[in-house]
């Protein structure tokens, strides 16, 4: 798997999160990234705990998150919690 391969589904998983999160958990976001998320995983090589480090990478990155910022809204984290279950 090449640079590009590996980048490929954080990259989608970023973009429909970040979707998902700010159009109010439209559940058409929701099933457009359910089945293009699948197709680009590998079910063999793929763990729970690599999803769970995208997710909150994911999150840090949209929502720039800090150390220190204390200032994000909860309605959106739940949105994303949706999200990855």
């Amino acid at each position: 798997m090449n640079v590009k391969e590996a980048r490929l589904f954080p990259d989608k998983y970023r973009k429909y999160l970040r979707e998902y999160i700010f159009k109010g958990g439209d559940e058409a976001v929701l099933l457009n990234a359910y089945d293009e998320l699948l197709n680009l995983i590998d079910p063999y090589s793929v763990e729970v705990v690599t999803i769970l480090d995208i997710h909150v990478r994911a999150l840090e990155e949209i929502f720039d998150i800090h150390h220190d910022n204390d200032m994000i809204q909860w309605v959106y984290v739940q949105r994303a919690n949706e999200f990855l279950a």
